[in-house]
């Protein structure tokens, strides 16, 4: 910002970086991430049931709705980057938010580290803690957090006037960015590593907790079952994260510009249009209750689709077999 200027949330002299996609490839992208807000939207309404406890349900839908936010600003950005019309303002905005929303899907681990750390310190009255307004004030601070540091890695980035050389990279702006990015990575791997440690300590006490009360035992086998099941989603999440921290400084430090970032950062990003998929189905597929209520809701959505097609078939037909017909069908429908 020139000297004397006065400070604006979005500077005139932040440069527009030509978008890095691969051809067709982008259209796969575009696809997932127009599936990945209907189906976040499904697992929210499951999420509406007592699947989990109250604060690890509030943790997992503010993730659903980082990804619905995520997908839907990448579709705008994948329009534009396909036949441009955005202007500086808004293609601004929309490249700030889904850079924050990138940053909030792959920190997830720590927030539900600490979820499982509360759950684990608290296992004889855990079932019985409803400290909403905790679990809302965890989930804000880490909002504050990611957009902070998008907002300040975007504006080193997207600075016209760079300082030169840096230690690091090119530019001294690009460095803070790696320094900020490598703090937020060392978080991740704390949050998987403190998820990993509560899971073992939860399963040397399984042994221990037998000589106490029922409560107790099924606190912590309850923890040690949805260990297993967030398991998978972490180390998902971690990884992505990990190839997002490696192709961030691959492209700062070398200052790559060729076909080989295109196709890692295309790369990065059909990454994230996936596990923006992936994520809610795993946590449906391996809940066994919540895979059950999905299951029977399908299932019951397409014998209604066959009876009102079987319907639709028989209007020529007299009104006895028609009713007839009818009966039998709403009959094999509850079954």
């Amino acid at each position: 910002m020139a000297n004397g200027s006065t400070w604006t949330l979005f500077p005139s002299e932040w440069k527009v970086i030509p978008p890095m996609y691969i051809p067709y490839v982008i259209h796969l992208e575009l696809l997932f991430n127009i599936v990945s807000p209907f189906v976040n939207l499904y697992f929210l309404l499951l999420l509406r049931r007592p699947f989990f406890h109250l604060n690890l349900r509030l943790l997992l839908a503010h993730v659903s709705i980082v990804l619905i936010l995520m997908s839907l600003s990448k579709i705008v950005l994948d329009v534009h980057s396909l036949v441009p019309y955005l202007h500086d303002l808004p293609y601004h905005i929309f490249s700030l938010t889904e850079s924050s929303f990138q940053y909030g899907s792959v920190s997830v681990s720590v927030l539900i580290s600490v979820e499982r750390l509360i759950a684990t310190v608290l296992a004889d009255r855990y079932e019985k803690v409803r400290v909403v307004w905790l679990t809302v004030f965890v989930v804000l601070l880490s909002s504050v957090w990611n957009v902070s540091l998008t907002y300040f890695s975007y504006s080193c980035l997207r600075t016209e006037h760079k300082t030169r050389p840096g230690a690091l990279t090119d530019s001294r702006e690009n460095d803070r960015v790696v320094i900020a990015v490598t703090c937020a990575m060392i978080l991740n791997v704390f949050g998987v590593s403190g998820f990993f440690f509560i899971g073992r300590h939860n399963r040397n006490h399984w042994r221990a907790a037998m000589e106490r009360k029922l409560s107790h035992r099924y606190q912590i086998m309850e923890n040690i079952r949805t260990a297993r099941q967030l398991l998978i989603v972490l180390l998902i999440a971690f990884f992505a994260s990990l190839y997002f921290y490696i192709v961030l400084l691959y492209v700062l430090i070398t200052a790559d510009r060729s076909f080989i970032a295109d196709i890692l950062v295309q790369i990065l990003d059909l990454l994230f249009a996936i596990c923006a998929i992936v994520f809610p189905c795993l946590l449906i597929r391996t809940h066994p209750r919540m895979w059950k209520v999905a299951k029977r809701q399908i299932l019951r959505r397409s014998k209604v689709g066959e009876f009102v097609r079987s319907k639709k078939a028989l209007r020529g037909k007299g009104d006895s077999d028609e009713g007839a017909i009818y009966f039998r069908q709403l009959e094999a429908s509850w079954k």
